[in-house]
């Protein structure tokens, strides 16, 4: 890459709202889902193509793009030029505010370097304008009328509305899952075209102009196809699966479809039977797992430089491991349970068993540090339990509030947050993970052996969060008398010893907290609970 004299930078806002817009009734959530998550994915990947060649740039331009947001950076650009990015930002929020009900929204940064600026300092003023673009969504549909055009920001009416999104006039008459006939909008109804034909295809083709038996895709057509080559018209593709032609130039070299679990018939595995999958609670685990201080590692990656070849060698390396190798993982046992509901960039969202998604954290993390320790980058997550029946969209506001924890709060015995994970009430540093599983899952097999009632897990749990409550309460005394009445003796053979001085450990630390084990002790015990509880029970 030349010297960098213009960045542009593209986000498109509203992200996870839209995303989880999809109803549960009607059946097929699952599918639907994957389908609005590969649509977002697509309108950022159009964006940045509509706008590189509005302004006479390549895809080698383009720095990065995950998670709805794009960086290009090129040559100076004239004035000319930028009119026309703008003007092709403004048909992109046009198309967005209509085909979406205006939930997803774009803006766009322009940044010229001036007087040899340091990149970074471009790349924060650029940075600062989105931001500024952001906080004013729709203004560019205005044009520079000083009367105020109504008319731009009025929807059509959505009589009779959607019966699944209820935000968008129903237009197509489906029969569902369970046989009900159901009217839907056309973005609804293309979640559900889209989500059935992806299992078999192999390519996303971009035509322009649209055909007619196209989906539309802001000013493109969009056709799935399982050909054994894409179509000689298609302007670019997008390869779904792992081969496909080096030679092709019109092939976008980013893995865009993300795994999910599916039936021998290749059609998606619902929700309700993954949380069946789970061992013990038959809950899901919904996980969110982001990079901590990437701005800063972008930032140190173009100090000095002349242009961002660093910052687009990172970023690669990030898609790389979000995109491709946590994907491949997630074709394999023990992780081909769980639904990628999106993955690039720096951050993952995912669903399944709740075991199963709470181990592959772990799993991740490791990865993530080999990959990034010197890069300076460390991994934050949340994971929330919810029922299958319980909205998806709720259970990703959830894991979101508990990364946000993690990145905010420095676990009991830190000083600083980040490089942490927040589950079952809890929030603990990476380097404890072992611990929290280990003796979690030691809990449990005393439990499954009868070597221990369950009831006196929610005994230590009371106990625990007790002390957490009131560190002057006289609890210890408490777990040495529960503990003195009920357990066996230290010198019992085998596993029934190992758990009386498993027991006496923790009375010994019980007030100073100087194990991990100890200060942890609520989410190991919530786990232990969780992985030992049987559907028959009705528990909270």
């Amino acid at each position: 890459m030349n010297a960098v004299q213009t960045i542009l930078l593209g986000d498109l806002s509203g992200v996870q709202d839209f995303l989880f817009d999809v109803a549960a009734e009607g059946g097929g959530q699952a599918r639907r889902l994957r389908a609005r998550s590969l649509f977002i994915s697509l309108v950022a990947e159009v964006a940045a193509l509509r706008l590189s060649e509005a302004v006479g740039w390549g895809r080698s331009q383009l720095v990065f793009s995950a998670a709805g947001k794009f960086l290009l950076a090129g040559p100076a650009l004239p004035e000319a030029a930028r009119d026309r990015a703008r003007l092709e930002a403004v048909e992109i929020s046009r198309w967005l505010f209509t085909e979406t009900g205006a939930a997803l929204r774009f803006a766009l940064a322009i940044h010229g370097l001036v007087n040899g600026q340091p990149l970074p300092h471009a790349y924060d003023h650029a940075q600062q304008a989105l931001q500024r673009a952001k906080w004013r969504p729709w203004s560019d549909l205005l044009g520079q009328d000083p009367a105020w055009p109504a008319a731009a920001l009025v929807l059509p009416p959505i009589s009779p509305p959607c019966d699944l999104c209820r935000r968008r006039p129903g237009r197509h008459t489906e029969r569902d899952d369970d046989d009900t006939e159901r009217l839907l909008c056309a973005r609804c109804h293309q979640d559900g075209e889209l989500g059935r034909r992806l299992p078999t295809a192999r390519w996303l083709e971009l035509h322009a102009p649209p055909p007619p038996d196209a989906m539309d895709l802001a000013g493109f057509g969009l056709r799935v196809t399982n050909a054994n080559r894409p179509a000689p018209d298609a302007r670019f593709v997008f390869a779904l699966t792992h081969q496909y032609p080096v030679t092709d130039g019109r092939i976008v070299p980013r893995r865009l479809a993300r795994h999910i679990p599916r039936h021998p018939d290749n059609q998606p595995v619902e929700f309700k039977d993954l949380g069946a999958r789970a061992t013990g609670a038959p809950l899901l685990g919904v996980l969110k797992l982001d990079a901590d201080n990437l701005g800063a590692a972008f930032r140190h990656a173009a100090q000095g430089a002349a242009n961002l070849d660093g910052v687009k060698r990172l970023s690669e390396r990030l898609d790389d491991f979000f995109a491709r190798q946590l994907d491949d993982l997630l074709a394999r046992p023990p992780w081909s349970d769980l639904y990628m509901v999106f993955s690039g960039g720096d951050d993952l969202l995912l669903v399944g068993p709740w075991n199963v998604a709470f181990d592959f954290a772990g799993h991740v993390q490791q990865l993530f540090a080999r990959a990034f320790a010197r890069d300076g980058l460390t991994l934050s997550g949340g994971l929330a339990l919810v029922k299958p029946t319980f909205p998806i969209r709720s259970g990703a506001d959830q894991a979101d509030a508990l990364l946000e924890q993690a990145k905010t709060e420095p676990a009991l015995g830190a000083t600083v947050p980040k490089d942490q994970m927040a589950a079952f009430g809890q929030v603990w540093k990476w380097s404890d993970h072992a611990t929290v599983v280990n003796t979690a899952r030691r809990l449990a097999e005393w439990v499954r052996q009868d070597l221990m009632p369950r009831g006196w897990l929610h005994t230590l749990l009371d106990l625990a969060e007790a002390r957490n409550r009131d560190a002057a309460a006289p609890v210890t005394a408490r777990l040495a008398y529960h503990i003195g009445r009920n357990y066996p003796p230290s010198h019992a053979d085998g596993a029934r010893g190992e758990l009386r001085r498993w027991a006496n450990d923790l009375l010994a630390d019980f007030d100073a907290g100087q194990r991990a084990e100890t200060r942890l002790l609520p989410a190991i015990l919530r786990h232990a609970l969780t992985a030992t509880r049987s559907t028959s029970r009705d528990e909270p």
